[in-house]
């Protein structure tokens, strides 16, 4: 019983051996250039994540509330074009209020 687990042992790594010698240098190459693109397009995809998750910032915050105020709130570009991020915070918060606090006529409160 020990003698054929040993000679399996030994045609095992033969077949090994076998193998990795019938594996050349270009196959090897190609390998490693795989991995190499599958790892940048990893990092790629995470980058982009990365990006996708990140705040908006001050000055994109600041559009987005004027385009709220002037579609939601009545107000005209006019009303907000000098003003700074703080007073149209202030303004937005108070619309925003309203639309909260809304009820419909219909509903039970």
């Amino acid at each position: 019983m020990q003698a054929k687990m040993d000679a399996d042992r030994l045609l095992a790594g033969r077949l090994q051996a076998r193998e990795r010698k019938e594996f050349s240098e270009v196959q090897k190459a190609r390998l490693l250039v795989e991995l190499i693109e599958k790892r940048k397009k990893h990092f790629t995809a995470m980058r982009a994540q990365e990006k996708r998750n990140k705040s908006p910032t001050k000055t994109q915050m600041k559009s987005q509330m004027s385009t709220y105020l002037r579609h939601m709130g009545g107000y005209k570009q006019s009303h907000l074009k000098g003003r700074s991020f703080d007073e149209i915070k202030e303004l937005f918060d108070k619309e925003m209020t309203k639309a909260n606090d809304f009820i419909a006529m219909g509903s039970e409160s």
